[in-house]
Formats: C-alpha cells, sequence, structure tokens
C-alpha cells in the first residue's frame, strides 16, 4: 500500500513470481495520480523498486507497505517503509556524498557467470557487447556485505553495451552505522570479491542533492536513483 492507495492482485495457478512481480509494477504505474513508478528488479524475479515522480527530497518519506490474505502461499514483504535518500543518478559515493542506511546504489563487477533468462544467456558467449534483455541475473544467487551487514542485492545483471561486466545494485541496510570506510564485498558461492571501501555518512547530516562529480577510475561505486525504498 502507497499512502491511501492499495493495490491488489490475486495470483493465478500458473503464474511465476515474476508474472505477480509485473502485474503489481503495472497496477502502479497504471494510476496517474500515483506519487512513485515502479520497476521491476531482476533478482529473484520478486523485486519491485519505486522512486518518486517528485525530484528532490520532496519525495522522500512517501510511505508503503505490503500485506497478503491470510491463506496466501506468496508473501510480500518490503526492506523499508518509506522513500529515502534523494540523489543525483550517477553520482560517485564520496566522503562529501555518501552512502546512508537504506540508500540503493551500484557497483561494477566481472566474473559472475552465465544469466538468465535464456536469450540473455545465449548473448553472453558472442564475445560482442551484451545487447540485452536489459533486465537480467546471474545463475547463481550473489549476495553482498557492507561494514558487516547484509547489503540486499536488488539485481547483478550484464550491463547493455558492456562485455562481461555486470551491474550490481545494493541496498544498504538500514542499520549500518556511518563509517568513511566502510569495508563492502558481493559473494557468489564460494567465492568473495576483493573488499572495496565505500563512505557510509549519517542520513541527518548528509545533504541530500550533492553536486555530480568526474567519473573516478576504476568505476567508485555510484548513486543509483533519486530515491531508493
Amino acid at each position: 500500500m502507497i499512502e491511501d492507495r492499495l493495490y491488489g492482485y490475486t495470483t493465478q495457478s500458473t503464474d511465476s513470481l515474476a508474472d505477480v512481480r509485473d502485474a503489481f509494477v503495472g497496477l502502479i504505474n497504471a494510476n496517474p495520480n500515483e506519487r512513485v513508478v515502479a520497476t521491476a528488479g531482476a533478482a529473484f524475479a520478486t523485486n519491485i523498486r519505486l522512486r518518486a515522480k517528485v525530484a528532490g527530497p520532496e519525495g522522500d518519506g512517501i510511505p508503503f507497505s505490503a500485506s497478503v490474505s491470510t491463506n496466501a502461499t506468496t508473501t510480500l514483504g518490503p526492506t523499508n517503509t518509506m522513500l529515502c535518500c534523494a540523489n543525483i543518478a550517477g553520482a560517485p559515493l564520496t566522503a562529501d556524498n555518501p552512502a546512508v542506511p537504506g540508500e540503493t546504489f551500484y557497483i561494477f563487477a566481472t566474473g559472475l557467470g552465465f544469466v538468465m533468462p535464456e536469450e540473455a544467456a545465449l548473448a553472453t558467449v558472442t564475445g560482442a557487447p551484451y545487447t540485452g534483455p536489459v533486465l537480467n541475473d546471474p545463475n547463481s544467487f550473489v549476495s553482498s556485505l557492507a561494514d558487516g551487514f547484509t547489503a540486499n542485492v536488488i539485481s547483478a545483471g550484464l550491463q547493455v553495451g558492456a562485455i562481461g561486466v555486470y551491474q550490481v545494485f545494493l541496498e544498504l541496510n538500514t542499520g549500518v552505522p556511518a563509517n568513511s570506510a566502510a569495508p563492502l564485498t558481493i559473494s557468489q558461492d564460494i567465492y568473495t570479491s576483493n573488499t572495496a571501501l565505500i563512505p557510509i555518512g549519517n542520513p541527518a547530516a548528509t545533504s541530500p542533492l550533492m553536486p555530480a562529480a568526474s567519473p573516478a577510475e576504476g568505476e567508485a561505486p555510484r548513486k543509483d536513483q533519486a530515491h531508493s525504498p
């Protein structure tokens, strides 16, 4: 539920989790009076991302929740209770513009293997820049830790236009403390990445709209979008 707007969907016996996800995305985006835009996330084929239609801090604080009927076999569980973290998409994480608890940002990775769906997997063996689909996810589960706290992996798919490069979207745990050099890793199977250090700030002391800086060498972690659910 988003404020006073309630979206309901009755699952069908033939529905996949992606079908349920896409149904809710369609319902939310079909409402012209809705204050948010919904997009699908690739991980587990279940994530729904919400972004405020209005730019800037005015979009922070929009509440939302989710529930299911008593006998439902599908569960819904939001990772936050309101939108947060207005910022400029693509702005690097810096000491002056740190990530904040609950915020979504992205990093780049290699070596995460074949992706699904099938048409995406076929595109990975050509040796040419990846052409899509945009929504894809590795065959093997990817997890992440930021300063010892689980960071939700929203997606970890191949980036369109690149060769063998995965764009990994992560949502910081709402309980992670401020740390100017928080260790960040991603893991897959028995393998864990090298450790990157990212700045995590106190949201009460962090400006929500910092000017975008020039891209850093080595592809520094970057802000995802104007708002994160």
